[in-house]
Order: C-alpha cells, then sequence, then structure tokens
C-alpha cells in the first residue's frame, strides 16, 4: 500500500492506502518530534478532514490519467514537486 504526506508550516498529515492503512497527523508546534499521533482526536477532526482532502487531490495529480503507468524520465527530475508550499 502507498502512503502520501502533507506538510504545513504547522502539521503534517500522512495517509497510508487512502486512510483504510491509518492515517498520522502530527503537530510541529506542540510537538516537533512526532511523538503523539493527533489523527484519531476527535479535537482534531476537522483539521484531519481538510489535509486529508488536499493530500488526496495532490495524490490524484501523481497518477496517470489513461491508467497506465509511463516510463521513468531518467534525464529528469527524481523528486516530486513540493506540493508543501502552494
Amino acid at each position: 500500500f502507498f502512503g502520501y504526506s502533507l506538510r504545513t508550516p504547522r502539521w503534517r498529515y500522512t495517509e497510508w492506502d487512502e486512510g483504510r492503512e491509518g492515517s498520522e497527523l502530527y503537530d510541529h508546534d506542540a510537538d516537533p518530534g512526532e511523538l503523539k499521533n493527533l489523527a484519531a482526536d476527535p479535537a482534531h477532526a476537522a483539521t484531519v478532514a481538510e489535509l486529508s482532502e488536499k493530500v488526496r487531490a495532490a495524490a490524484k495529480g501523481t497518477f496517470p490519467a489513461e491508467g497506465v503507468t509511463p516510463p521513468v524520465n531518467k534525464e529528469g527530475p527524481l523528486w516530486a514537486p513540493n506540493l508543501t508550499d502552494p
């Protein structure tokens, strides 16, 4: 399964297999070491919903529209675009 993460100045949110295998939310202001996963905390449900929508929209852009994976461009960049600084 795949995991996708989104980082904002305050939060890092990760979904594993579109959330079916779990999710993680860390508050970098209060927990820079990412020791307390807040994803299941009802107090952060709105943040999880907002970041989940954003990470899923960003992840959709990583798949080819035709459903066929294109060949790797060994001459081009090897890293995905920075989605944390829109």
